[in-house]
């Protein structure tokens, strides 16, 4: 389980204002006050086991810490470097390095997904080619999640892709929202395809390390053999239910075919 907390700074009041231009070299941290109590109280209420926080106010870390903690059994504290499941998080990694790539002029939103992969095919011919990159990204393909075609499945990213063409849609292209995994992995095959690359060494490449993400990985076998890191944990839907251990993903323990969608 992967949760993440976004923090907004409170805006300043005039004072602080005519602090801060006073010093115009210095950079008024947020008054995070009684911060603390409020994720611990919203683990409670949320029954979470533990989070890693970050507050970020213009370039600066202003807080990095960690609440909870990692393995209830053993009660191991969460801390600032310790590795959680990365989950869908990598579906804005995708999506980031198309940018970058259309930034370059590699690919186009709205060009034909077949433009920049020929073997591209699904159920309907028409579909087939009016597919667009930009639909594969925003879930519009008309196509169901059909999540058993990856899941506990050993099939290469290119053996689900020669696949979609049995897959049928309930909807027609760009009529409604449909979240799909499939469609983002093939967004993310493409990615790595475009820069001559797999689809992890071009975010390794292009985001982990320029940014001096050493501690990230795209493998629950290496999350392992690391001295910290976050045990999954999963709660039923009745609001009375315990939070319980659950057991890594055996069948995807190293580079997950789904990895541009989102890893365990």
């Amino acid at each position: 389980m992967m949760f993440v907390l976004w923090v907004v700074a409170p805006i300043p009041s005039a004072a602080q204002e005519k602090s801060a231009k006073a010093m115009p070299t210095a950079v008024a941290k947020p008054a995070l006050g009684d911060f603390d109590d409020f994720v611990n109280q919203a683990l409670k209420d949320w029954k979470v086991p533990g989070v890693a926080v970050a507050v970020v106010q213009q370039d600066e870390v202003v807080l990095l810490k960690g609440y909870g903690y990692r393995d209830l059994e053993k009660q191991l504290p969460v801390t600032q470097d310790t590795l959680f499941a990365i989950g869908s998080i990598t579906k804005s990694f995708t999506v980031t390095t198309l940018g970058m790539e259309m930034d370059e002029g590699k690919v186009d939103w709205d060009k034909p997904v077949r433009d920049y992969l020929p073997a591209f095919k699904m159920f309907d011919p028409v579909l087939t080619e009016q597919m667009m990159i930009r639909d594969l990204i925003t879930h519009r393909s008309g196509l169901p999640r059909h999540d058993m075609v990856w899941y506990s499945s050993d099939f290469s990213r290119e053996d689900i892709i020669s696949r979609l063409r049995y897959l049928e849609p309930n909807k027609p292209l760009r009529s409604t929202f449909q979240y799909n995994n499939l469609m983002f992995m093939t967004a993310g095959y493409i990615a790595g395809l475009l820069n001559s690359k797999t689809w992890e060494d071009t975010i390794r490449e292009r985001i982990l390390s320029p940014l001096e993400m050493k501690g990230t990985n795209f493998s629950l076998k290496d999350s392992q053999s690391t001295p910290d890191f976050a045990l999954p944990y999963r709660k039923g839907n009745d609001v009375t239910a315990e939070v319980k251990r659950m057991p890594f993903d055996e069948q995807c323990p190293d580079r997950c075919a789904i990895g541009p969608a989102g890893e365990d």
